[in-house]
């Protein structure tokens, strides 16, 4: 399934491929280094496809994509939020890169208003200067006497990205730079290909986590019958006692 997919997100972006044309020097080193990057998003992409079955690590394997995104994106700091639908929390932040307070980015059960607003989002949403924001800087955890994220990670400008997969919402990708980012068009194309790469792990972990519990349920429900069974059994056998 994830093979298919990811067929059809490289196929649903190739006309952002750069064309082969005559090129000047500096224009010929920008398109190697474009189609580069390319080439590690399909590199990742075959390395999912052989792993995508049975996730027992997803923090592990969204570092992996978070090592590969920061590169490609050139950002500092990628974090990923995900719904559980088991419970409906939502989990993370799962951060990927240079972390300066790591202790305060470990996995949280519940997230705060500003992801679950973020969540409602149709498409990528732009902090060019993240520090200016109201809605990054109202964040709860001034509550408990921390700066906000983007001040205590010295975030400059970041990218908030739905993950879909079809049509379903299943998580956020957090696209951090210490530095000035103007998002151009470029960079937008590169992040609607990588992005759905971490929405079908999510996905997939999330179907393996509830195969898990299925699996789970069916081994207690037939200790229940079995254990019932040999209860009955051993009341019918004290009554002929009497």
């Amino acid at each position: 399934m994830l093979a298919t997919l990811v067929v059809e997100i490289l196929a649903n972006h190739a006309s952002f491929l750069p064309k082969p044309q005559i090129l000047l020097e500096p224009e010929i080193y920008k398109q190697t280094n474009l189609l580069g990057k390319y080439q590690k998003i399909a590199d990742l992409s075959n390395n999912l496809a052989a792993n995508i079955i049975g996730i027992r690590d997803l923090g592990q394997l969204l570092k992996e994509i978070g090592d590969v995104s920061s590169d490609v994106l050139d950002s500092q700091l990628i974090g990923y939020y995900f719904r559980d639908p088991q419970n409906g929390n939502t989990k993370g932040p799962y951060t990927s890169g240079s972390v300066k307070y790591p202790d305060l980015s470990h996995p949280k059960v519940n997230a705060n208003r500003l992801v679950e607003r973020l969540f409602l989002e149709e498409g990528i949403k732009v902090f060019e200067d993240a520090q200016r924001s109201q809605e990054l800087m109202e964040q709860p955890s001034r509550e408990h006497g921390h700066p906000p994220f983007v001040i205590r990670e010295e975030i400059i400008s970041c990218a908030v990205v739905p993950l879909r997969v079809r049509a379903e919402s299943i998580g956020l990708m957090f696209i951090n730079y210490r530095r000035k980012e103007e998002f151009s068009q470029e960079l937008r194309d590169m992040i609607e290909i990588i992005a759905p790469l971490a929405a079908l792990a999510i996905q997939s972990a999330i179907q393996e986590e509830a195969a898990v519990l299925v699996k789970r349920q069916k081994v207690l429900d037939e200790l229940h019958d079995t254990v019932s069974h040999r209860i009955l059994a051993a009341k019918i056998s004290l009554e002929k006692l009497e």
